[in-house]
């Protein structure tokens, strides 16, 4: 029986015995990005997409694909490639281990027994052979390592100690798979006071002549156990793991950790002080105020030399109206294996654009080297888009856990502060689906408060008797307001609650807005004692329907280079690319950015010397599609 079944029961007695611990983190049953891509994308097919084995070095940091694993390299999918898990992780992404299928629902075979959840199974990998250098057949004398790091728990669930983390290699003779490491569960804080370390690397060296084939395959996956199920709207996800730079090469050694590489490892995903997200036409009434004053993003030199490195700063209006910014280049050194920042203080760039609303900017934070080969260059740019439509939201997009409030009557209210007087037409809520959707059958009354001294005051708005809805189109029910009513100032939209049961709306770990939830079980209103953000936003303005852009998703059939090969002074466009759609980038093979802006249909001359170039764009969801270019 699971250690965390026997916590449940007790917490749940001190819970009740309690009389302010009325707040609960939950994990979810299912992963709301996954369908949520999932709906967006109804054609995707998840299989593999390689033919042939894949060459050393084999390398993936996980920055270049987001939910999914990319396919060139992995064979199955079942893992979930983001940013929001992972805790301090070598650079940007990470492939997530849990107790969640490939669609993003709890394994049907999930029990409170240990068993195998997630795989991250690499393709076939040509260890027969060496292909950097002088090329020949590959053998232990090689010194062939397989590296990566790894991660408990992060912003997720503690793995117990019946949990655990394995790695095994495929052997082509024998035709078996062989554990060669695990690790046993326990919390992020244990780890980290045991290590002095986010994340640990691992090197295992590969010696075994039997491995040195063309069919040799790794692959990672985890033990899970789920808690019981006598409170319902509580469980959900358990057991997370995070690994991230899973790196194989030959003519390697134990104190060679990484491939030479700069890499950010963090990001930030709006330049707004207090939103994700706001309706342009308040932005506009303080546009400096709106705006952080500063922005820090590290980033890290993982190579043996000093190194002069490139910083660019560019923001693109995407109406086109105005210039946007362009910082051009600054440049500076970093020591070998050394951490530094990305600062800019104050902010250069206040958000301009001629449009009266619905505006949309792509912001892309970029650096590079041109003294080494970068290996990796996915992880060099920081990007987002930030949108101006007729909402406000704090979140991110992505919740990590649950919020839940206990006991009848409960009241939970959301702070949100309006620029000028409009009109409130809808709230938009993300549940969290729970075991057997015990959640949909709950009650409670949609209200809205005006402020009274930074806290709820006078009841303006009072809907009764409304149902968890889970599973709309972006994962987010729209609540209309009937009648919609006029706002101005700072405001307070919730719920009260007619059961003692737990609603769980979906929560944002990465955003910290504990100053604006705010609950109420006793008839006072105490302020969040969490760090995050309530998946919950407001729409205004004359529409109760959330603004969404209309654009095209990247495929990587129906795009082309013409003409290519191509002369530099002649220039190429872009084949089935719509223009204002698409960033267009050009990068040089070893990583190094040479061109980027919004793809306007004309055709790009830039003086490129002969050779072999990388032409990448990505659409308005961040999605990135590569091809090679010829230049003669």
């Amino acid at each position: 029986m699971k250690l965390k079944n026997i916590f449940l029961f007790f917490f749940s007695l001190f819970f009740f015995l309690t009389l302010h611990a009325q707040e609960v983190i939950t994990g979810m049953s299912e992963n709301s990005v996954i369908k949520q891509y999932l709906t967006q994308n109804p054609s995707q097919v998840v299989k593999s997409q390689r033919t042939t084995a894949v060459k050393m070095p084999f390398i993936d940091d996980f920055s270049r694909n987001f939910v999914y694993p990319n396919s060139q390299l992995w064979e199955d999918f079942f893992v979930y490639v983001n940013d929001g898990y992972g805790i301090g992780a070598p650079t940007i992404g990470c492939a997530t281990f849990d107790a969640y299928d490939q669609f993003g629902h709890i394994y049907e075979n999930a029990s409170t027994f240990p068993f195998i959840a997630d795989y991250l199974t690499s393709q076939p990998l040509r260890l027969d052979s060496v292909f950097t250098g002088a090329p020949h057949k590959a053998t232990p004398a090689d010194s062939v390592y397989l590296s990566f790091f790894f991660q408990p728990q992060g912003l997720g669930d503690k793995p117990e100690t019946e949990d655990s983390l394995l790695l095994q290699f495929y052997n082509p003779v024998s035709d078996e798979w062989n554990t060669v490491w695990s690790f046993g569960g326990m919390s992020y804080q244990q780890f980290l006071n045991s290590f002095g370390v986010s994340f640990l690397h691992v090197m295992i060296p590969i010696t075994n002549p039997d491995y040195f084939s063309n069919q040799f395959k790794f692959r990672f996956f985890n033990y899970a156990t789920i808690a019981n199920n006598a409170f319902p709207t509580w469980a959900g996800n358990v057991d997370h793991w995070h690994i991230d730079y899973v790196y194989l090469n030959s003519g390697r050694s134990i104190n060679d950790t990484l491939p030479i590489d700069v890499a950010f490892n963090s990001r930030i995903s709006t330049l707004l002080k207090d939103y994700h997200s706001m309706p342009w036409s308040h932005f506009m009434v303080n546009p400096a105020s709106n705006m952080v004053p500063s922005v820090a993003i590290s980033y890290t030199n993982y190579s043996s030399v000093l190194l002069n490195l490139t910083e660019r700063l560019i923001i693109t209006d995407l109406s086109s109206t105005t210039a946007g910014y362009n910082s051009g280049i600054s440049a500076s050194n970093l020591d070998p294996y050394a951490d530094t920042v990305f600062y800019r203080q104050p902010f250069p760039y206040i958000y301009n654009s001629l449009l009266t609303e619905n505006a949309d900017f792509l912001v892309q934070f970029c650096i590079n080297s041109a003294t080494i080969p970068d290996m990796e260059h996915y992880n060099d740019t920081v990007s987002f888009y930030q949108r101006f439509y007729n909402y406000f939201r704090y979140d991110d997009g992505s919740p990590e856990a649950g919020y839940a409030l206990m006991g009848s009557n409960a009241q939970l209210a959301y702070k949100f502060t309006l620029s000028h007087a409009d009109t409130l037409r809808a709230v938009q809520i993300q549940f969290n689906r729970v075991f057997n959707d015990a959640n949909e059958d709950l009650y409670f009354d949609l209200r809205v408060w005006n402020d009274q001294a930074g806290k709820p005051g006078d009841l303006i708005y009072n809907q009764q008797a409304l149902r968890p809805v889970i599973g709309d189109m972006y994962q987010f029910h729209n609540y209309v307001l009937d009648p919609p009513i006029a706002a101005n100032g700072t405001i307070y939209v919730g719920w009260q609650q007619q059961d003692s049961q737990a609603l769980n709306i979906g929560y944002d770990k990465n955003t910290n807005r504990q100053s604006k939830v705010l609950y109420n079980t006793d008839g006072q209103w105490y302020s969040s004692m969490y760090e995050g953000a309530l998946m919950m936003r407001i729409l205004v303005g004359d529409t109760t329907e959330p603004y969404v852009n209309v654009f095209n998703s990247i495929k990587e059939t129906d795009w082309g280079i013409q003409p290519n090969p191509a002369i530099s002074s002649d220039g190429f466009s872009l084949r089935g690319v719509a223009q204002g759609e698409y960033l267009l980038s050009v990068y040089t093979l070893d990583g190094r950015l040479l061109f980027s802006e919004e793809y306007t249909g004309q055709r790009i001359t830039l003086p490129l010397e002969s050779g072999v170039y990388i032409v990448s764009i990505s659409d308005l969801r961040g999605y990135k599609s590569n091809r090679k270019l010829i230049i003669l």
